[in-house]
């Protein structure tokens, strides 16, 4: 059989394209795996509230946005409100990821501790197994939740979930418990997604439950209320309101589900108590601004490395037309 010959400039395309395929994975995998940031964290000590007393909370209600492993910068937004104000008579309402932010504060939890455990089930899943996020949740819940907690939330925190209901799937609000058990289903039941935690609802109630976000995804049955989401650009327009706290920055979707390493959540932890902090009229500083700054550099990097993938990808099917040629 006779051997075709490839042209000299044929070969010399093909191999300049390997090239600039294998400089591409280089240059994503470096710059995923550095960073020429200078900033360091703050200590918890540093975020601790100066005042000795607190003050009256200027709002009747909060409710906070589904948010997955978006909840980190709920809870610093929530480790500020905790620090500074008396909560004893105020409402919240919560979906999903929300709610146990909600819960944390009503149980008087310290927000630190309940942030060291977002943080400890983040170092399990190291590989973001994202089957693995929502047990790992119920965990956490099951170790944190106070046995005394109806005594704190009853009537007090309301828990969105969704139910189905025969061929329609409605939101359900839980705020009055019968026993702890009727709490802790109820919070797993609002953090059960459907296929990634199973496929089947969660049974509560004679109830077929799934999470909230299905349905009331950032509640308004408190309004007017203080509203608390990680979405800049909230789907319920709540971030063109004055009565919301939100992120400086655009969060990416994907991070609800496959969240950053552990140093950018505690970035994101830390973001959201200056946001707060600026929310209620404190002063500026100069850290709230490094921290901005370097969960930008975080995104510019994600987004560099989306698209030298997407490059490597491109010219990998290029080479695979060519060498069929």
């Amino acid at each position: 059989m006779k051997r075709t010959s490839v042209p000299l400039y044929h070969m010399m395309i093909i191999v300049i394209i390997r090239f600039i395929i294998i400089v591409l994975i280089l240059v994503a995998f470096i710059s995923y795996k550095t960073s020429s940031s200078t900033y360091r964290h703050p200590s918890k000590k540093q975020l601790s509230s100066s005042h000795t007393g607190k003050d009256p909370f200027p709002f009747t209600g909060i409710s906070f946005h589904a948010s997955g492993w978006m909840q980190i910068y709920q809870g610093g937004v929530a480790k500020y409100i905790q620090e500074k104000y008396n909560l004893d008579k105020c409402n919240m309402v919560g979906t999903s990821g929300g709610a146990l932010i909600a819960c944390t504060l009503c149980c008087n939890i310290p927000m630190d501790l309940a942030f060291d455990e977002m943080i400890g089930v983040r170092k399990i899943n190291k590989h973001n197994n994202v089957f693995q996020m929502c047990p790992h949740t119920k965990d956490v819940i099951k170790k944190m939740l106070p046995l005394n907690c109806i005594e704190l939330i009853q009537d007090r925190l309301t828990i969105v979930c969704s139910k189905i209901d025969f061929t329609n799937v409605v939101p359900v609000h839980k705020s009055t418990f019968g026993t702890y058990t009727d709490v802790l289903n109820y919070l797993n039941a609002t953090v059960h997604i459907p296929i990634f935690d199973g496929i089947f609802p969660q049974t509560t109630d004679n109830q077929l439950l799934y999470d909230g976000m299905l349905t009331d995804s950032h509640s308004g049955i408190l309004d007017p209320c203080l509203k608390v989401t990680w979405d800049s650009k909230c789907y319920c327009g709540c971030t063109l309101d004055n009565n919301t706290i939100f992120p400086d920055i655009d969060i990416p979707l994907s991070w609800c589900a496959f969240p950053p390493d552990e140093r950018i959540l505690e970035l994101l932890y830390y973001h959201g108590y200056y946001t707060a902090h600026k929310y209620f009229g404190g002063e500026h500083d100069e850290l709230s601004e490094a921290i901005v700054s370097e969960l930008n550099n975080e995104l510019q990097r994600k987004q560099m490395n989306h698209f030298l993938i997407q490059g490597s990808v491109f010219l990998g099917g290029c080479l695979g037309v060519l060498q069929m040629i």
